[in-house]
């Protein structure tokens, strides 16, 4: 708005890998984590799946991904709760383990794991690798947190167990269960194989890329809790092994790799999130993958999985079917380090779910997700979408204005679709629903855009609309419910060729102008409703007509009490703040984007922080992402940069205070011209205007007990010396 004062339950194969370092992100937009909470407290009453056996896989598949969650959870807040729940689960969890059950597995034995039937053969009972690794990685991330980071140490659980004591009584199970496996460990291959039996698939086989990574991402936790040498030998060695595999797409810099060795069958998303969260745990520790390992991991995601907004393959070659294992993608969250348009791909996913709490179809690596989308959230918080717009709408502008009285805004659209209005409200479930639509008699308008104030001064806002099939302006009005014309104008000439218009109170008189920018000759105009008549006030005189100008703003930037207004244009890539002084229009400043290159979309302008200080937003097809800047002391400034993938056209901007009658900030309002999506951000506590912190960072004190080439002891430096580059594609 212009003017300052307008005021599940599915289970899935699943994984994820958490940071070590404890970050808070200062967040107090919660969607993602009222979302995460709901979800927890709904699924058995908080307990997940921490009192079910394995044998159909419920612990390896569902809930390890509780356990992750828990952890991506108190990484995002820094709330001890989410540990003291984790360890409440772990607690029912070793009681479920074979050797507490008196469960035997195929062998007539009853060893420190979590046997499984229906992956066997004749529903034998198996103790898989795979599964003690997902099972215990949590647990031994905990291990590690608390071990290494001794402000954690003292708390208690909600048994009376202190956090530290936990700790090293985990350590001491989880050793249990990988030394079960150590008759697994091929001492030549260096990897873990599948035991030389008949009642599984494949006796005796090296054992798939995701089953060795599940177990090493256990076994690098385990050594950053005790120092073992021996865990980190094997985590180092399940690294040069997957390492050796990978194949890269020369084509766009990314890996694609094959499920194992003893198939050629490309890998599919869902398992290699467990590899890929294990090389990222390797490259954060200096052990093998570097940089560009990861930059190829992101590139895999954004290059060969993701296709459009919610359409995602389902190997990692981009081949086959679509969306099969779409909830698995908020299970590459970490690898958003490396290119940070996966954020927003993952959040456009689960932002439905996350916004309506909606428990259809959520499996447990959901949980994953909106854990991980909070926890790494540097990005606009979702408050509503609505996917319900006609593909091919061609929407032309979108603006706020509290056209009913009520003191919270609507939202206004204008299309040329049909040359149609449609008035949207969000309801107290926060959905987006369209209260009032109107059709003008000429479908084929060419609108350019719309801008609304309150024009005649009488307390509730109208709506302008600027043609460029005739080049007039028409005001607008929701009238009992119905949208109805105040008034329209005749301008000397249709071939304007209007390029947006932006509302504001330009003379401080306590009513709205309007202000239009007309890439026919470069100039602005600026008009008032006196009257009932559309009238104008002053306009520019400049004699260029090669700005490209691609949209317009307006607010008070500059906290004098009056409006200025922001445009922007292609053939420079800079924006211009200009205000009216003493009935002229005046240049106030000017900067260097980044860039004619910059292909702007849009602007949009408000109070997104609510500190009293405008700011504007503005969205560049060039990358894709949004801009904000401010103006500072007679500059503009720029104050984050907020990624979203390119060639989706988010250019239909607007803002306003749409949620409720007392809030302070101005929320973001976004249409996707790639489908026409609309969405609701708000900005204020998302922490983009904001610089996060880093606490409870784990100490390095196990770091200095690693020597030699890349931070490994000597007895690996052969091994690594020798790693193979990846192979190209054929």
């Amino acid at each position: 708005m212009g003017h300052k004062n307008k005021k599940l339950l599915t289970l899935f194969f699943s994984g994820i890998l958490f940071s070590l370092s404890t970050i808070n992100n200062e967040l107090s937009a919660n969607t993602f984590k009222t979302a995460f909470d709901r979800f927890n407290d709904l699924l058995n009453n908080g307990n997940g799946y921490a009192n079910y056996d394995n044998l159909n896989g419920s612990l390896a598949w569902g809930e390890s991904y509780i356990m992750m969650s828990y952890m991506a959870m108190y990484r995002a807040t820094n709330d001890i709760e989410y540990l003291k729940k984790l360890i409440a689960h772990t607690e029912n969890i070793i009681n479920q383990r074979d050797d507490y059950q008196g469960r035997l597995d195929y062998r007539g034995i009853s060893g420190p794991t979590w046997a499984s039937t229906k992956y066997s053969k004749n529903n034998e009972p198996y103790a898989w690798v795979v599964h003690s690794g997902m099972i215990t990685y949590p647990m031994a991330d905990f291990s590690q947190l608390i071990i290494n980071n001794p402000d954690l140490q003292g708390h208690y659980s909600y048994s009376g167990k202190m956090f530290l004591d936990v700790a090293h009584w985990l350590n001491n199970k989880i050793a249990e269960t990988i030394a079960s496996h150590d008759d697994q460990w091929d001492d030549t291959e260096l990897v873990y194989r599948f035991r030389n039996t008949s009642v599984i698939h494949y006796p005796n086989i090296v054992l798939p890329f995701n089953q060795q990574a599940a177990m090493g991402r256990t076994l690098l936790m385990m050594y950053l809790s005790t120092g073992r040498s021996d865990y980190l030998y094997k985590t180092v060695n399940i690294a040069i092994h997957f390492h050796n595999n990978l194949v890269l797409n020369s084509d766009n810099n990314s890996y694609i790799w094959n499920y194992f060795n003893h198939t050629n069958i490309t890998e599919d998303i869902s398992h290699a999130a467990i590899e890929v969260d294990f090389s990222i745990l390797c490259y954060q520790h200096d052990l093998l993958f570097n940089k560009t390992d990861m930059e190829r991991f992101a590139s895999t995601f954004k290059n060969n999985i993701y296709i459009e907004p919610l359409k995602i393959t389902d190997k990692v070659d981009g081949s086959g079917e679509t969306n099969s294992h779409i909830n698995q993608t908020g299970r590459w969250l970490n690898i958003s380090s490396f290119d940070r348009d996966i954020y927003h791909v993952v959040a456009d996913i689960f932002m439905d779910k996350a916004i309506y709490q909606s428990t259809k179809e959520l499996s447990a690596s959901s949980f994953l997700a909106i854990a991980n989308l909070q926890r790494l959230q540097k990005a606009f918080n979702p408050i509503a979408v609505n996917r319900t717009a006609e593909a091919n709408s061609e929407f032309a502008g979108a603006a706020t204005g509290d056209f009913d009285g009520d003191g919270i805004d609507e939202i206004i659209s204008a299309r040329n679709l049909d040359g149609s209005f449609h008035i949207y409200k969000l309801d107290s479930d926060n959905e987006i629903i369209t209260i009032a639509s109107h059709t003008p008699p000429d479908p084929t308008s060419q609108w350019a855009g719309v801008a609304a104030s309150d024009f005649n001064g009488n307390g509730r806002d109208e709506f302008i609309a600027v043609s460029n099939s005739d080049g007039n302006f028409y005001i607008y009005e929701l009238d009992d419910g119905q949208i109805k014309l105040v008034t329209s104008n005749t301008l000397p000439d249709s071939t304007s060729q209007w390029a947006g218009v932006a509302a504001g109170d330009f003379d401080g008189d306590g009513k709205g102008e309007f202000v239009a920018v007309s890439n026919l000759d470069d100039n602005f105009y600026i008009y008032e409703l006196d009257d009932g008549q559309i009238k104008h006030v002053a306009s520019s005189t400049s004699s260029n007509s090669s700005s490209q100008w691609a949209g317009i703003a307006a607010s008070d930037f500059d906290g004098d009490g009056i409006d200025e207004f922001v445009s922007v244009r292609n053939s420079d890539g800079n924006f211009y703040i200009h205000e009216l002084d003493n009935g002229q229009i005046k240049y106030v400043a000017s900067n260097k984007s980044p860039g004619p290159q910059s292909q702007w979309t849009g602007i949009t302008a408000g109070d997104f922080d609510g500190d009293g200080i405008y700011e504007f937003i503005a969205n560049r097809n060039f990358d894709g992402d949004f801009y904000i800047y401010t103006l500072d002391n007679g500059q503009i400034k720029s104050k984050n940069r907020v990624f979203f993938p390119k060639n989706l056209e988010h250019g239909i901007l607007a803002s306003g205070k749409v949620q409720t009658t007392s809030q302070k900030s101005d929320d973001l309002i976004l249409i996707r011209n790639f489908d026409e999506d609309i969405f609701i951000f708000s900005i204020e506590n998302s922490g983009i205007l904001k610089k996060s912190k880093k606490i409870n960072k784990a100490p390095t004190k196990w770091w200095s007990q690693l020597q030699g080439k890349r931070g490994l002891p000597s007895i690996f430096r052969k091994k690594i010396t020798h790693i193979k580059k990846p192979r190209p594609e054929k």
